[in-house]
């Protein structure tokens, strides 16, 4: 009997002639294939229950929105269903790639993740459906790991239970816009924040042939440490309602630039509206870099995902509408606003499975290396599965067995790969001793030996998660280990993205 658990995820469900919000029950499912390994360690799947004659937005625990278009699911004979039962996965850290029996390659190339997803939808009594022609699945997913160049990989399970990646398509550049009176645009305690008086305060107005002219101020002027209190108070008025201003994407710089304690950062923003964001972002790294300010990493960091300009929708549309309702609730829910602070990739979905976020990898310093791994207590006929864990750059290698139930890199018969040579890998083990998961793992260096062997050990569910995770733990995301400016004023800090565990946090 499946465990049905309520969850804080809203899905918002709109008609053509009102929004209503729901909350939607969430339940267990397992996918692995294997299931005499991953039955009881995979990670559970999100089930959402949704009308296929209204237009949807799922707003899912860890922060993916999914927005569908009504008709998108259809029977493979183009009938359209009524009621649909949607199920979401999201995987994230290193751990869970193992707990789910996933990896990073492509044919015989290594693959950097960002994330993945699994997506499917069945009906009410359970029977498979597909996307339709017509339908729009828009999915809007937050990164942990920020890398440029990203593509959106689908994939599939062979049938030896190895995940293949293939169809690497662009994901979306432009930006969503948001009512602007829903963002906030202030430093993260500036309710505690007394804003500085400057002395003899100049005021900088920028002319249309591009000079500028300085004047003494008739009003006093204040600032959030070194950020103009008026310029931050501007961006809500409506000269920025159809600009790149108005959209989560600058939101996510807001905080980045009270970091930085520069009143310049801003301004460049501001004088430069007509730019792809990227183009912008561009130019505040370089600035900052300039003036060894460390957020200047951040800045490289949203230029990299190429954000272009803001698409326009219709005041009307039912888009819009779900959007502004979904925002709203999303600001009352603490977990997701922690999760605000990270960049987010946007895709569209044409076909239901796996999907994942990744870049191709190019390492100069990549040779052909042979490895092997022979694993002691288990015997060559039980089920078992061995992978490569690359620690520093969030990959994972699915190994290949040989009959005699040994594991090696390359596919096929060949026992050789194109791997970073003198970089630190961990190796992983698992099985099932018909009773309790069975867990090894080693650390080891790729090219110090050819052969390596380790013993697993049966430990509870629980306990073999938990030693998962403590081995290959989930690195911080590289835009929360910013810091910011050493002459910032404020007591900023962050919280947990998931705190809803103690052991999830970064040390």
């Amino acid at each position: 009997m499946k465990q049905i658990t309520t969850l804080l995820i809203f899905a918002l469900l709109t008609s053509c002639s009102n929004d209503t919000s729901k909350v939607i029950e969430e339940e267990k499912l397992k996918t692995n294939p294997l299931t005499s390994i991953f039955d009881e360690i995979e990670n559970s799947s999100s089930f959402f229950k949704i009308s296929n004659k209204s237009d949807t937005i799922i707003n899912s625990q860890f922060g993916t929105i999914i927005y569908i278009s009504k008709e998108s699911f259809t029977y493979e004979n183009g009938a359209l269903p009524t009621s649909i039962k949607l199920e979401l996965k999201e995987i994230f850290k290193p751990h869970e790639f193992v707990l789910n029996g996933l990896s990073t390659v492509t044919k015989d190339e290594l693959l950097e993740s960002a994330g993945m997803l699994f997506i499917d939808a069945v009906d009410s009594v359970g029977k498979q459906l597909m996307i339709s022609n017509k339908g729009l699945i828009e999915v809007e997913f937050p990164l942990f790991h920020s890398n440029e160049g990203l593509k959106i990989f689908e994939g599939k399970f062979s049938e030896e239970a190895n995940m293949e990646w293939e169809n690497p398509k662009n994901p979306i550049s432009w930006l969503e816009q948001v009512p602007i009176k829903l963002l906030n645009f202030y430093p993260e305690n500036y309710v505690t924040i007394q804003p500085v008086l400057e002395s003899d305060s100049l005021m900088v107005t920028t002319l249309p042939n591009g000079s500028q002219t300085e004047a003494v101020s008739e009003e006093p002027m204040y600032n959030y440490c070194g950020i103009s209190k008026g310029l931050v108070d501007d961006l809500k008025s409506d000269q920025f309602k159809n600009t790149i201003i108005s959209t989560r994407e600058f939101e996510k710089r807001m905080a980045k630039i009270h970091n930085s304690c520069s009143d310049t950062v801003l301004r460049i923003y501001l004088e430069n509206l007509d730019l792809n964001l990227w183009e912008i972002d561009s130019m505040v790294y370089e600035y900052l870099k300039s003036q060894s300010n460390g957020t200047a990493i951040a800045f490289r960091i949203f230029r990299d995902q190429r954000k272009t300009k803001l698409k326009i929708r219709p005041k009307d549309s039912t888009r819009g509408r779900l959007i502004s309702s979904m925002f709203k609730n999303e600001k009352r829910r603490k977990s997701i606003r922690n999760l605000n602070k990270l960049t987010t990739i946007k895709f569209n979905v044409t076909s239901l499975g796996w999907i994942n976020c990744d870049r191709f990898l190019s390492d100069s310093s990549a040779q052909p290396i042979a490895l092997e791994i022979s694993l002691k207590n288990i015997s060559p006929r039980q089920t078992a599965k061995s992978y490569l864990v690359f620690n520093s750059i969030n990959s994972i290698l699915d190994l290949s067995r040989y009959e005699n139930g040994k594991f090696h890199v390359g596919f096929g018969t060949s026992n050789t790969m194109q791997l970073p040579k003198g970089l630190k890998v961990t190796v992983v083990a698992i099985s099932n001793d018909g009773k309790l998961p069975m867990l090894g793992t080693k650390e080891i260096i790729l090219g110090h030996s050819k052969i390596e062997s380790l013993n697993l050990k049966a430990l509870s569910p629980e306990e073999f998660k938990k030693q998962l995770e403590k081995r290959i733990p989930m690195k911080k995301p590289p835009l929360l280990a910013v810091e910011k400016s050493e002459t910032c004023c404020d007591n900023f800090t962050y919280e947990e993205l998931f705190d809803q565990s103690s052991d999830s946090a970064w040390d």
